[in-house]
């Protein structure tokens, strides 16, 4: 019986699939699963087993989810969603309001993400080239938004890969968790974890194929890349954010760099010495990676009107480690007075 329940539950999925691939009335559609998910369950005797009667609720969920997929469809869905997306997906990450609208706050969020998309999808598949089951970790995910719309466009559609959220914040992990169980993404794992517990944790794979890490605040980008490069990534996507600590130090080391050398005129400033420690912030990882072995490429995420954090850093493994970059990367950390983070810009 319960084999024969199963089945059930498959057919009224794949009949919804292939029933709206030919063009039936959606009326007829919605009489047909009401039909299945409401009245057949009524005829079955009183004796079934819990676990059939729970793979019935499915089947009321997959009802449910389709009405609101055609809820969707009758309304004129904004031009940014995507065909064969999940609508209930941006509704949970309230992307899309129930009535299928966008505000401004949520179309500039995804714009930005589906850039990033846009340059992932690249990526993903020069590695599915090679290998079917790749594995892409998510670092400072926090609710997961390009962890879950990676899978939604990149990943559901194929039997294999897998995409794993790393966030610090266990309440962050717990609604992620449930969203993916909810959604059926049941190839997308969530871990509460620092970096430094990431990296030694046998929750996660001894190598990953990509890694990304969108608008990671101040070290949690430098904490992606050390995880990259141990993991022996092929590609690291990066979008820095809020990038204090080389101010800092610069800050403190002011009076000292005046004396050396009239470049330090360019961060002399509190303003300049914020916006200069940012920028050699990311020159020096991408020192770093060029030291470790990667091409390098770096441009916008989006136009400077929707987002001020927009570097976006593009890290391709290719094995050849550049001597030029790690001397570089050495010299700025010495004339600049950054030697105190010399453990953080691995150039070694």
């Amino acid at each position: 019986m319960k084999q024969r329940i199963d089945a059930a539950c498959t057919n009224v999925a794949a009949a919804v699939v292939v029933r709206l691939a030919h063009g039936i009335k959606l009326t007829t559609m919605i009489d047909m699963i009401r039909k299945t998910a409401f009245e057949f369950p009524r005829s079955l005797p009183a004796w079934l087993p819990e676990a059939i009667l729970m793979k019935l609720a499915h089947v009321k969920l997959i009802y449910w989810y389709f009405k609101t997929a055609i809820r969707m469809v009758k309304t004129n869905l904004p031009p940014e969603v995507k065909p064969g997306q999940s609508l209930p997906l941006l509704q949970a990450l309230h992307i899309l309001t129930r009535d299928g609208k966008l505000n401004q706050d949520s179309r500039r969020k995804l714009k930005q993400v589906y850039h990033l998309v846009n340059f992932i999808e690249p990526l993903m598949q020069a590695v599915m080239d090679k290998q079917s089951q790749p594995v892409l970790v998510d670092h400072g995910a926090g609710k997961s938004y390009l962890g879950f719309i990676l899978y939604d466009l990149l990943l559901k559609q194929h039997a294999g890969g897998q995409v794993i959220g790393i966030e610090s914040r266990g309440e962050l992990i717990e609604k992620s968790r449930q969203l993916a169980q909810e959604c059926g993404f049941d190839r997308m794992q969530f871990e509460h974890l620092t970096v430094a517990e990431a990296m030694q944790s046998q929750q996660l794979p001894a190598t990953v194929d990509i890694v990304t890490a969108l608008h990671a605040c101040n070290t949690a980008t430098d904490d992606a890349i050390q995880f990259g490069l141990q993991k022996q990534a092929q590609f690291m996507v990066l979008v820095p954010c809020c990038q204090a600590e080389v101010a800092e130090v610069m800050r403190q080391h002011k009076a000292e760099t005046l004396a050396q050398t009239f470049l330090s005129e360019l961060w002399r400033h509190p303003i300049h010495t914020r916006e200069f420690g940012s920028q050699v912030t990311n020159v020096l990882r991408c020192l770093e990676l060029e030291a470790h072995g990667y091409q390098v490429t770096v441009t916008e995420l989006v136009g400077w009107e929707h987002s001020m954090k927009n570097e976006l850093i593009i890290a391709k493994y290719t094995g050849q480690r550049k001597r030029s970059a790690r001397e570089r990367g050495q010299q700025l950390l010495e004339q600049l007075n950054l030697t105190s983070l010399s453990a953080r810009f691995n150039f070694q």
